[in-house]
């Protein structure tokens, strides 16, 4: 069983509101585009292109809200993420300006620690923006494991509602993932 984002909390109430009320929608808005543009910068390292990721992100949210069959906090933010990283690869892959993106990332040094079992002494050692050209070469759903893993800090059952895989699925993927990765930035 899948472990939710956050427990049940009374602000769940807001979700169902923000169905139909713009007051409540604007206090999960004022909330969570915060959090979502966070998790977008990381990916897009372009500050405009994240900026208008996260406006289509909450547009498209604002737009089907409605429909949304949720009923909790949880189930809220796990979609908004689900929208934001399906609207980050659409761009990763109809973007003619990827390497722009790519050298804007290594100019911005936006890469973080990895992996915890990685030394500080290695840490040190990382080049940031080998790693971050490292994570755009991987395929879209492996830099969206990586992003939610590692920059985000979501569990295997977390990051496993956002993508809609099983948490055993996304545990196999992120070993992959991350093992590319470190090949790709191993010494020849």
């Amino acid at each position: 069983m899948n472990q939710p984002l956050f427990p049940s909390t009374p602000v769940d109430f807001t979700v169902q509101q923000a169905k139909s009320d713009r007051d409540a929608f604007a206090s999960l808005y004022l909330h969570f585009a915060p959090v979502i543009f966070q998790y977008v910068r990381r990916r897009i390292p372009d500050q405009s292109l994240a900026e208008d990721i996260v406006s289509d992100t909450f547009l498209s949210i604002a737009q089907h809200m409605r429909q949304f069959t949720g009923k909790s906090l949880a189930e809220f933010v796990a979609w908004a993420y689900r929208i934001a990283t399906n609207k980050i690869n659409a761009l990763v892959r109809k973007s003619s300006r990827r390497k722009e993106l790519l050298i804007a990332a290594a100019k911005d040094h936006t890469v973080l620690k990895l992996a915890g079992d990685e030394s500080d002494d290695d840490h040190d050692r990382l080049d940031f923006s080998a790693v971050q050209s490292a994570i755009l070469h991987l395929n879209p759903r492996q830099q969206s494991l990586i992003a939610l893993r590692y920059f985000e800090d979501l569990t295997h059952p977390q990051i496993a509602d956002i993508l809609n895989l099983k948490p055993g699925a996304v545990r196999v993927a992120l070993t992959r993932a991350l093992a590319k990765l470190r090949k790709m930035l191993s010494p020849a």
